[in-house]
């Protein structure tokens, strides 16, 4: 599963041309002028990897992050296109 994550996760990063890594200072300024994030539950699978896996859990929740920032950015980009798609060919009104 970790391989396919960061396979996919590179292969996005590269063919975004590293996009998300270079918006990085946005997001922080995003986060410094006040902004709250939007699901806080995930620090508990965070200190679970770390209380579990030691500081080696870290290297790779970071590896992780860097690419996975790519594979988040596809999903955003392409779900409004599907949602689209299928309410055009399905009919449906919501999914």
């Amino acid at each position: 599963m970790l391989v396919l994550m960061l396979g996919v996760g590179i292969y996005l990063t590269v063919g975004l041309k590293a996009m998300t890594w270079r918006k990085i200072p946005r997001a922080f300024r995003g986060l410094w002028i006040g902004k709250r994030p939007e699901d806080e539950s995930k620090i508990t699978g965070v200190v679970t990897a770390i209380v579990l896996g030691g500081p080696g859990a870290v290297f790779w929740i970071w590896m992780t992050a860097l690419v996975a920032m790519a594979t988040q950015y596809g999903q955003a980009a392409l779900s409004p296109i599907i949602l689209r798609i299928t309410r055009k060919y399905f009919g449906w009104q919501s999914i």
